[in-house]
């Protein structure tokens, strides 16, 4: 396990990024910490957050998008682990812009301001992403930009979420 969390060939611990990729990603590192309150289920009787109200067939579309986001993060994550920059671009590449231009017009009109714009922000992180690798960007700053990026989902995450019409 040791050598997963150690970039190749630099001796640099990896896995103080991991866990700070894993915490940025809301994956509950910080509730592991002494001090921490216990998470009950009282805590979410209520949901707060935005509703961004699709019909079942947007829902499920926009799910998928996620998940595809998340697995393009996956092969960021693994090919910076390899320093094989080029897993790392093409994963970001599958996510980029022309992924946005995929998304139907009717659900777009749907969706609030502030999300499309996260949205795009998104897109565009992982089109920069893609081409820094190839430009030969350290792992370092790529591993930035990826923590940078999934800052964006969180705030997204924690703003929104999807009812169904």
């Amino acid at each position: 396990m040791m050598s997963l969390l150690r970039l190749r060939g630099r001796g640099r611990p990896f896995g103080p990024m991991v866990a700070g990729l894993a915490l940025a990603a809301g994956m509950g590192v910080a509730s592991a910490q002494e001090g921490t309150p216990a998470i009950t289920m009282d805590m979410f009787e209520t949901d707060s957050r935005a509703p961004l109200v699709l019909n079942e067939t947007e829902k499920n579309y926009v799910l998928w998008e996620m998940r595809e986001m998340l697995i393009a993060v996956q092969g960021i994550l693994e090919g910076l682990s390899n320093e094989d920059m080029e897993r790392v671009s093409s994963a970001a590449t599958v996510m980029g812009t022309h992924a946005a231009d995929q998304v139907p017009a009717v659900t777009v009109a749907k969706l609030p301001l502030q999300f499309r714009v996260w949205a795009t922000e998104t897109h565009e992180d992982f089109d920069a992403i893609s081409i820094a690798a190839r430009s030969g960007e350290s792992p370092d700053m790529l591993m930035f930009r990826a923590s940078s990026m999934l800052n964006t989902c969180i705030a997204c995450h924690a703003t929104y979420r999807i009812k169904v019409e």
